[in-house]
């Protein structure tokens, strides 16, 4: 039940002994939380704890469920337009719905509260827009189209749209991910400003971005909150957890508890086959097919170094600070050079793929210029730039779903002329948030998965027994056989990315494309999958990884590609 009753002057949203079931599951446990006046909340939970349901029932756009002792309410004062809401759902929605608006239009949108622009701005309205664009620094993409921008570009719209308005409270969803160095110093600054007069929570994997104006932590585990109080309070235990997820600079060792690890022990092995072949009693191979020693990634991290930190905790600075501080320049780097041999590279076998003079456009904008790469079979690369650089439209690339312009061309090998791309597709893994959006109406997580061993979104056809057979190993080994038949909409962000990686996996890949792994992923999660992706890298298969914290980045990977500005790329080989 939701009452509209008069409240105490200082409490501003007010849930009591609230509940949510979706899907005949508590989701929601009696949960009872208050909002004041004044107060910036922290709310820290794991994949699956509950965070984003709580901030829409916060909001409004979930309504308790009833329960027989009917003392359920959520109080407030505020109309719904005075609550803005920021997360991975909303960014998805114009993806789903291909909302072609421009960033101006999305921002102004936010003065309405309005998916869709329905009401025209005064010139004051305007000129409030302009101010925000340009404070969260987006004003040069005032006129692009929203779907042509990066994932990171998107999320700072959506901030400035949710800050132009005139919300009373931000809920602020997992804020910081997909945003770079300089873009989340430049949100933190925003919602410490002494100006910005307003209530926040913002629920996060990594306590280390929290702004420092924090007034109060809440911590969920399974649909409840567990501790909450005032920031000094909690300190102790912030201040753990923080040092739990960095380890000094490093990451965590390898956590095991209730979660299955990610070992080779376990390890599904499905092969790489046609539907007819995969139609046969034999699903899987045994685990371990691949040769290859099966080290954790934070031991092997510690092995390389003498003083118990990664060699490869890079710098926290900008790209071209990490590029400086961590990296060597590989033989004839530039963009219009051959890439270094580097590991791997032997001579007289032909690369696994050569880009040649590639210069790539997205909303008729060139993104990428001249770009020469060659990769070398058994070498590993990360892919590193800002927000827009360019990233994600390299990996497009190598996958297929981009071509390079007039005068360029892209190899691959086993892949002459006029082979359908679709015969490379089942050759790579690909975990986006992109193709997370894309996935939001699947009907369940099995669906997800089975789709994967044939590149497509959705089923054109019922899937087999061995195909249900390998899906099944595959999402117990990431942990979320138990939600298999739930769809998209009744997992949290986290548990649809471990289900993509399930996904990417279906025909044990050659290459792994993997664009913002860790993205929407918990301290735990994330740790065992980095350690899982360290394994594959050690058993064959290849990686190409585009991320913004080099944290993320495994051991193996001793290859950069740095984009710069004008999509300029340079390569680097990683310091030993």
């Amino acid at each position: 039940m939701v009452n509209h009753r008069k409240q105490p002057a200082a409490a501003l949203i007010e849930l009591h002994h609230c509940s949510l079931v979706l899907d005949e599951r508590a989701v929601l446990d009696r949960v009872s939380f208050q909002l004041s006046a004044g107060q910036r909340w922290a709310l820290i939970g794991a994949n699956g704890s509950g965070k984003t349901l709580l901030l829409r029932l916060l909001r409004g756009e979930l309504w308790p469920t009833p329960t027989d002792a009917g003392n359920e309410r959520r109080d407030t004062e505020l109309d719904r337009e005075q609550i803005a809401y920021v997360g991975p759902e909303r960014q998805d929605k114009y993806i789903r719905h291909d909302w072609d608006l421009t960033v101006r239009q999305v921002v102004t949108t936010g003065l309405f509260d309005e998916d869709i622009p329905l009401t025209e701005p005064t010139r004051a309205q305007a000129e409030r827009v302009a101010r925000f664009l340009r404070r969260f620094g987006v004003w040069s993409l005032r006129d692009r189209s929203f779907l042509s921008l990066s994932y990171g570009q998107r999320r700072l719209a959506l901030v400035a749209r949710a800050f132009v308005g005139p919300a009373r409270v931000l809920l602020l969803d997992e804020v910081f991910n997909g945003l770079a160095d300089k873009a989340k110093a430049q949100l933190r600054r925003s919602l410490q400003a002494r100006d910005v007069g307003r209530e926040w929570i913002i629920t996060t994997h990594r306590p280390k971005e929290l702004p420092a104006n924090i007034t109060h932590v809440a911590r969920m585990e399974a649909g409840r909150i567990v501790e909450a109080g005032p920031v000094a309070a909690m300190a102790h235990w912030l201040d753990a957890s923080a040092g739990r997820v960095e380890g000094s600079g490093s990451r965590a060792p390898l956590k095991r508890g209730s979660a299955q690890p990610l070992s080779g022990d376990n390890m599904p092995s499905a092969s790489r086959s046609s539907r007819a072949s995969s139609s046969s009693d034999s699903t899987a191979h045994e685990p371990g097919k691949k040769s290859g020693p099966m080290v954790s990634a934070a031991s092997e991290a510690k092995r390389r170094s003498k003083d118990g930190r990664s060699t490869l905790a890079l710098s926290q600075g900008d790209v071209a600070g990490i590029a400086r501080a961590a990296v060597v320049p590989s033989s004839g780097a530039g963009a219009g050079a051959g890439a270094g041999a580097g590991a791997g590279a032997d001579a007289g076998v032909e690369p696994l793929i050569s880009i040649r003079d590639t210069t790539l456009y997205r909303d008729y904008r060139r993104v990428i210029k001249d770009l020469n790469w060659t990769i070398h079979s058994g070498t590993h690369w990360a892919v590193l730039g800002g927000n827009g650089s360019g990233k994600s439209t390299v990996l497009s690339l190598i996958y297929g779903d981009l071509h390079p312009a007039l005068g360029g061309s892209i190899e691959r090998r086993g892949v002459p002329f006029g082979t359908p791309i679709e015969d490379w597709k089942q050759r790579v893994g690909w975990v986006s948030p992109d193709l997370q959006a894309d996935y939001f109406d699947a009907q369940s997580l099995d669906e997800i998965v089975i789709s994967g061993r044939y590149s497509s979104i959705g089923l054109n056809e019922p899937p087999t027994a061995a195909d249900r057979r390998t899906a099944c190993r595959w999402m117990k080994f990431f942990g979320i056989d138990a939600l298999r038949e739930r769809g998209p909409r009744q997992v949290s962000y986290g548990q649809l990315r471990m289900a993509l990686f399930a996904r990417a996996m279906m025909n044990d890949p050659e290459l792994l494309l993997l664009d913002e792994p860790c993205t929407g992923l918990d301290a735990d999660t994330r740790q065992r999958v980095l350690d899982f992706i360290e394994q594959l890298a050690q058993r064959g298969t290849q990686l190409i990884m585009a991320v913004h914290d080099p944290e993320d980045i495994v051991p193996s990977v001793r290859h950069v590609l740095k984009i710069g500005r004008g999509g300029v790329g340079e390569r680097f080989d990683l310091a030993s």
